[in-house]
């Protein structure tokens, strides 16, 4: 939701609550996002820092 705010875009409109909570379950499960990814995610004030910190895209 973070990256989304930062690029000015509402992806609980977009995507619902719901499947957001869904998503975030599955990336937890499967490992596809650490805790650094997290980390880092949250410090990025822009889309170029968050490109830069090399973060998955998914």
């Amino acid at each position: 939701m973070h990256i989304y705010a930062i690029n000015r875009e509402d992806i609980t409109a977009m995507m619902g609550l719901a499947q957001l909570d869904k998503d975030a379950a599955t990336c937890a499960v499967h490992g596809s996002v650490t805790r650094r990814n997290l980390d880092y995610a949250m410090k990025a004030s822009s889309l170029q820092q968050l490109q830069e910190y090399g973060l998955p895209n998914a």
